[in-house]
């Protein structure tokens, strides 16, 4: 598989819709995040898939959970999801780990995939080595299951307000002008 090596940065992927990512970039990912997964557990993993809602996310959210299945592993589609509410469904759903596809603060042209596998954030030589699978294509073989659960981001707000107390009342202004 070709694949750029100047978009795996030190703690996430980043890159242009289109050029650099595409439905088959992410099959790809999803399939050496998976192998990845099971190299350290030892086992089939679960791992979640959220996206933000810039209109290239469904697309590339489809190929991380088909390559997911594609390694044998377990996708968990949570839907569109903010990425710490990604996070929460890591935790809360017990899966073994996340990929959430997410442009952050970058223009609309690109997109990316932050990654957690067993409670830590996929970094470092961890992201080189999904570069690694993915070029040699040394990735798991098996087929995979696809869930969903579209109800995370109650739970994930439940939980949010579960922690937090006013003392007392306030007011809130919100600008949307950017978001």
């Amino acid at each position: 598989m070709n694949v750029p090596k100047k978009i795996f940065r030190q703690y996430d992927i980043r890159g242009i819709v289109g050029p650099e990512l595409t439905p088959e970039f992410a099959r790809g990912l999803g399939r050496a995040f998976a192998t990845i997964a099971w190299t350290r557990l030892g086992r089939v993993p679960t791992l979640a898939v959220g996206r933000d809602n810039r209109p290239s996310g469904e697309a590339l959210a489809d190929g991380v959970r088909a390559g997911i299945v594609d390694a044998g592993g377990t996708a968990l589609d949570v839907g569109v999801v903010p990425t710490p509410a990604l996070y929460f469904a890591v935790h809360h759903l017990e899966t073994d780990g996340g990929i959430q596809i997410t442009g952050s603060h970058n223009p609309k042209e690109f997109n990316g995939f932050k990654m957690v596998l067993g409670g830590d954030s996929v970094h470092g030589e961890e992201i080189l080595g999904l570069h690694d699978i993915m070029v040699a294509e040394t990735w798991k073989s098996g087929q995979g299951t696809v869930r969903t659960d579209s109800a995370i981001l109650v739970g994930y707000q439940e939980a949010i307000v579960a922690r937090h107390r006013l003392h007392r009342p306030i007011t809130v202004v919100v600008d949307c002008g950017n978001g």
